[in-house]
């Protein structure tokens, strides 16, 4: 069975890595670190503090692809989750189910179906695996099962429509809700409790709503928990910074890098100018912003996804940052990687006719921050 490509919106596809290849390593990191109105601001330069290869990857498990398996078939993969024991979840979007597979890759379980009943799902869009649980993410709604797949709880989001929700290992959820006013639209992030309480506003998105108007190639919003429950938040519409904020929803860090802008190429508009009636007036800008998103590893390192091409189809270059923030090094990589756990990348990968693989690859480092 064939399966779809994967929206532009996930976050998800990952390839081989072609690294680099330079052995030479800098003298030093040629960055700045001072304290600003009590926020650590870490200015990068241009150029990372390595050269050589950052880190190589083994592959060890796939499951997936162009298969006649009926367990490992996939219509339309949004996003994948590990548990404590290695398992692996995979959240297959169009189906509104979630497969659920061992550390060897074989198959255990399928959690839910399209619904909107207890257990049941209605378009989900991420899922977590955080303190022993399992968080699927709704529009909605947050439902929470145990590793076994049974139902815990149900918590309802419909009042402030939260969007890219997600948990840290204290039970508190970030994410953004809507604000609609007369001329604009406000995207505010917040910090919850386990419960969908409000702890705090930590950030506001204005956007001027234009009527008629189609504007190509903005920057999006993006959030992810490191290891130790810090929030790094971007919007990337003047510059490359990421806020990261402590678990009490306190920004104590700004991270900076200089960088050269990614022109928007011709082909590049032209195919994301396609489909609009000629009613709409499309703007597109010169550049693109930054970057596009980014991830944790386990130990706190920063993984960006740069507009920068690589060498190949869908590959772009991923800035690597340390945990306190100092651009280490860069690489190229097919799409995202999606997450990693016990030094392990877990990845979904596509190949030309749309067939999407989830591989798991054992990491081994070969820089030192």
């Amino acid at each position: 069975m064939k399966k779809t490509i994967l929206p532009a919106l996930c976050f998800v596809l990952f390839s081989g890595l072609l690294f680099f290849g330079c052995n030479s390593e800098k003298s030093g990191w040629q960055g700045s670190i001072e304290v600003v109105d009590g926020v650590t601001v870490v200015q990068n330069p241009k150029e990372p503090l390595h050269a050589e290869t950052p880190l190589t990857l083994e592959e060890e498990l796939a499951i997936g692809g162009n298969t006649d398996a009926p367990n490992e078939m996939f219509a339309q993969i949004r996003h994948i989750a590990v548990g404590d024991n290695n398992e692996l979840y995979i959240l297959d979007n169009k189906e509104n189910h979630i497969k659920c597979f061992d550390e060897n890759g074989s198959y255990i379980r399928t959690i839910g179906k399209k619904g909107k009943g207890p257990g049941e799902f209605d378009n989900p869009s991420f899922i977590y695996f955080k303190s022993g649980e399992l968080m699927v993410s709704e529009f909605d709604r947050a439902t929470f099962f145990s590793p076994e797949g049974d139902l815990l709880r149900i918590i309802p989001t419909s009042k402030e429509r939260v969007l890219r929700a997600q948990c840290n290992s204290q039970g508190n959820i970030a994410g953004f809700i809507l604000q609609f006013e007369p001329k604009q639209t406000n995207y505010i992030l917040k910090l919850f409790d386990a419960s969908y309480t409000p702890l705090k506003e930590l950030y506001k998105i204005e956007e001027v709503r234009k009527t008629g108007v189609i504007e190509l190639f903005s920057p999006i919003f993006y959030l992810a928990f490191d290891p130790q429950d810090n929030l790094a938040f971007s919007y990337p519409d003047k510059g490359y910074e990421l806020l990261i904020f402590n678990p009490q929803g306190d920004l104590f860090k700004k991270i900076r890098r200089d960088y050269d802008p990614v022109n928007i190429t011709e082909e590049e508009k032209k195919e994301a100018s396609e489909g609009f009636p000629d009613r709409y007036e499309v703007r597109c800008p010169q550049h693109h912003p930054p970057f596009m998103r980014f991830l944790f590893n386990e130990k706190g390192y920063l993984f960006v996804q740069t507009y920068q091409r690589g060498e190949g189809e869908n590959v772009y270059i991923h800035d690597i940052f340390s945990p306190e923030g100092r651009y280490l090094a860069r690489m190229p990589i097919k799409r995202v990687p999606v997450l990693f756990k016990s030094n392990k990348l877990y990845s979904l990968e596509e190949d030309e006719d749309g067939y999407i693989t989830v591989k798991r690859y054992a990491v081994t480092w070969q820089i030192k921050s």
